[in-house]
């Protein structure tokens, strides 16, 4: 699980989670992100390397600075980790706020916490988009775990409210929040699929958290309609952009699930 758009130059944040089976796909997944690392990557900036999508599309950071790296390249590898989640079948599901809409919620609120509030709800909404996913997709003996992308300004408010969607308790705290989620996403609070707490790791640590990196930013830059994206939006969709369309009876939050 993975975030875009959580500086404050960027009007949406998206976080976006991609669905594997640890026991049936998770080993082939890891092969084909390292065998790109291998192919586009020097030998010598391969050991802890990891791919990030805002790099890949502008054409940044230290190995793929446009001035020294194709960009035709670098867009060329981020449809390939796009294109992981179709070859395998991976289900993709995500969270998505406005900035704007929330953020007036909190104006005396420093913008550090301000920001981290932000983050842990669009978390929220990832959340319950997976466990709809597991309740009515999955085995029912399957569970999941989640594994996010270490941030830590953003650390302390996810786990509060991750505890807060596994509670038995849930009306007798944050009725607000509570009554929004359950609206959002009717029988499934409190949690169950989902068991444990959060485990957080860095994108070297999980390469699946490259992929969820690569959705979050084709999805984010998709709903602020960012130039450009349409080819990486039809890369994630397999051609299908109203599968990204958002639901507009939502003010300025939703969640929504990917099946390939």
């Amino acid at each position: 699980m993975d975030e875009s758009g959580i500086s404050s130059k960027e009007r949406v944040t998206v976080v976006a989670a991609v669905i594997v089976n640890a026991d049936k796909e998770l080993k082939a997944v890891e092969e084909r992100v390292e065998s790109i690392i291998a192919k586009y990557v020097s030998e010598k900036y391969q050991e802890g390397f990891s791919f990030h999508a805002t790099d890949l599309f502008h054409g940044g950071g230290r190995i793929f600075d446009r001035r020294q790296y194709l960009l035709e390249t670098s867009h060329e590898i981020l449809k390939k980790l796009l294109r992981v989640t179709g070859e395998f079948r991976l289900p993709i599901v995500y969270g998505y706020s406005e900035k704007t809409s929330l953020l007036e919620l909190f104006k005396k609120v420093p913008p550090r916490h301000a920001a981290a509030i932000h983050h842990a709800y669009t978390y929220s909404m990832c959340v319950v988009a997976a466990e709809r996913y597991m309740r009515e997709k999955a085995q029912q003996s399957e569970l999941a775990s989640l594994v996010v992308e270490n941030n830590d300004n953003s650390q302390k408010a996810i786990k509060m409210i991750h505890a807060l969607m596994r509670s038995r308790n849930l009306d007798e705290a944050s009725p607000a929040l509570v009554s929004d989620l359950k609206q959002m996403a009717p029988g499934c609070l409190p949690i169950t699929k989902i068991v444990h707490g959060v485990y957080f790791a860095s994108k070297e640590d999980s390469v699946v958290l490259q992929i969820a990196d690569a959705c979050a930013f084709t999805i984010r830059c998709f709903l602020e309609e960012k130039p450009g994206i349409g080819e990486f939006r039809d890369v994630l969709t397999g051609n299908n952009p109203q599968a990204l369309k958002r639901d507009e009876s939502k003010d300025f939050a939703g969640y929504n699930i990917l099946c390939s």
